[in-house]
C-alpha cells in the first residue's frame, strides 16, 4: 500500500513552516506522493456550502 500526503491549505499557525520543510518531512517519512490543492475551496464544507 502506498500513502500520499495532501496539503489543502498552505498557511500554518506561526508561519515558520515552509512547503519545503513539509516536503522534506514527507520524503523522510517515505510518503509515496505529495499533493497540493490548486484551488482554495475544493470541499463544500470548506466553502460554507452544504451538500
Amino acid at each position: 500500500m502506498k500513502i500520499g500526503l495532501q496539503i489543502p491549505n498552505f498557511t500554518w499557525p506561526g508561519g515558520s513552516t515552509t512547503l519545503a520543510d513539509i516536503a522534506q518531512t514527507a520524503d523522510n517519512a517515505v510518503f509515496a506522493s505529495l499533493n497540493g490543492w490548486k484551488k482554495h475551496c475544493k470541499l463544500p464544507t470548506r466553502c460554507g456550502r452544504k451538500r
